[in-house]
């Protein structure tokens, strides 16, 4: 088979990091700088996504071993560090289920 069955766009470069969350459910591609986007890959269509926009090139993306926490590594020299995103979920005032990632400050 010679063709792609699916392709994920990027919004500034080439995507070069892609890593999934330990359960599965969650795919996340890191673009060089300021843009991550989060995937639902639970059903096998990564039509929900969540894009993450922050300043600064990124370093490196992982997820924690439980899937709860996702983590990013900013190499920019005057706001670089290691960002926590959190998983949550809540309902919304419709009463659907929100779930996606928020930051996690300390």
């Amino acid at each position: 088979m010679n063709e792609s069955f699916l392709t994920l766009p990027a919004k500034m470069g080439a995507i070069r990091s892609v890593h999934f969350s330990s359960d599965g459910k969650y795919l996340a591609l890191a673009e060089p700088a300021d843009y991550l986007h989060i995937y639902d890959a639970s059903t096998g269509l990564y039509e929900e996504k969540q894009t993450i926009e922050f300043f600064g090139e990124i370093a490196g993306v992982s997820f924690d071993p439980m899937g709860n926490s996702l983590f990013v590594g900013n190499a920019d020299d005057l706001v670089g560090g290691i960002y926590e995103f959190g998983r949550v979920r809540r309902r919304e005032c419709d009463d659907r289920m929100y779930q996606g990632w928020e930051d996690i400050l300390l």
